[in-house]
């Protein structure tokens, strides 16, 4: 691995990077924030509520962990999708930004069968898709942009953890 990072192409090395740049860049932040914002509203009732009386894994982490971890790993959503959307040909971009829009659209769906319906079985079977889409976008955004691709390994992780832990829920309750 760290042979291939050193051998990839940093793409600010040989396109500078300006103030354009870095507004495309947080508005791909701030879209991943905005659906983090609505799945958001989707959990309110549910964590007050339903959530506590589940058990849950052993591993489950503390409840203030998940919107930190989501913060951190929108950012680099966000900052990974840009570079790869940057280093792509014009007609390439349509793919990246489908694959982007998809699995936003799948990470806010898993709220909605989770909390909103609270039911963790169709979450369970939707995130399933969400880890195939994320990992069609990996492969994807690798053939712009090396540090794109290692950027997102952060965000599959936690959705098989995510995954692991929407498991343990469908079997015990």
């Amino acid at each position: 691995m760290l042979k291939n990072l050193k051998n990839t192409k940093l793409v600010w090395k040989n396109k500078k990077i300006t103030i354009s740049d870095l507004f495309s860049c947080v508005i791909f932040i701030i879209v991943c924030d905005i659906v983090g914002y609505l799945s958001s509203l989707f959990q309110t009732e549910g964590l007050r509520t339903w959530y506590p009386l589940l058990e849950k894994s052993v591993l489950t982490p503390p409840s203030f962990v998940f919107a930190i971890v989501w913060g951190i790993l929108y950012a680099i959503l966000g900052i990974s999708t840009f570079l790869a959307f940057r280093s792509a040909r014009k007609d390439e971009k349509i793919w990246i930004l489908f694959i982007f829009f998809a699995q936003l659209c799948f990470n806010l769906l898993w709220s909605i069968f989770f909390f909103g319906m609270r039911a963790p079985l169709f979450a369970f079977v939707e995130i399933l898709f969400l880890l195939l889409i994320t990992l069609n976008m990996m492969k994807l955004y690798k053939r712009f942009s090396q540090i794109s691709y290692y950027l997102l390994y952060p965000y599959v992780l936690w959705i098989a953890f995510a995954t692991y832990l929407n498991f343990v829920i469908v079997l015990k309750n």
